[in-house]
């Protein structure tokens, strides 16, 4: 049986050279000298109740409790990776793995739901749409517009009092001379 052989990968630049790990030595000291006066994250254990001890993101929580989430308008769409990046295409490859893994896992969930299930999921995901939040407003709106104006469709029509039916037997019979005048060309 022929032995494999590992594929060793290429050093770095700082493994290469003693004054390269120097310079990462004193970076990573200073980084922890500094640490301490860092924002620290917001969130909080659920075990203990104690406040996360790590550093801050932008948006004031640390990687591990959401502060690399995308937010705004693109938090629901896929992070592409930077194409000017030397490893981009690793990275894309990556990225379209994992969403085809989701994609089969999703297909795996759907398949092994019942049929009320599935109707309920269908509910659900039509009322839970991603997009921008004015998006999703409006279109609340339009369908509950849409709800109240079926809705008065489908009402009765309120009772017509005798003075109101005695006004549109009035209108119509006008109407019908209007008619009649237009068509000898009296009007016309």
């Amino acid at each position: 049986m022929k032995k494999r052989t590992r594929s060793r990968r290429p050093l770095t630049a700082w493994e290469k050279s003693a004054e390269f790990r120097a310079i990462a030595v004193a970076t990573l000291r200073k980084l922890n000298a500094e640490r301490h006066l860092l924002p620290k994250c917001k969130a909080k254990a659920k075990s203990t109740g104690d406040r996360c001890k790590h550093p801050a993101l932008a948006n004031g929580t640390c990687q591990y409790h959401g502060g690399r989430t995308p937010k705004g308008n693109d938090w629901h769409l896929t992070q592409w990776p930077d194409g000017s990046a030397a490893d981009a295409e690793t990275k894309l490859d990556r990225k379209l793995r994992a969403q085809q893994r989701a994609a089969t896992a999703k297909a795996r969930r759907m398949a092994s739901m019942s049929e009320q299930e599935r109707q309920r999921h269908s509910a659900w995901q039509k009322t839970h749409r991603p997009g921008r939040a004015s998006d999703r407003a409006r279109s609340k709106k339009e369908r509950a517009d849409a709800a109240s104006f079926a809705a008065s469709l489908d009402a009765p029509a309120a009772p017509i009092s005798i003075e109101q039916a005695r006004l549109a037997n009035e209108l119509q019979a006008l109407r019908y001379k209007l008619a009649i005048l237009e068509g000898e060309g009296i009007f016309g």
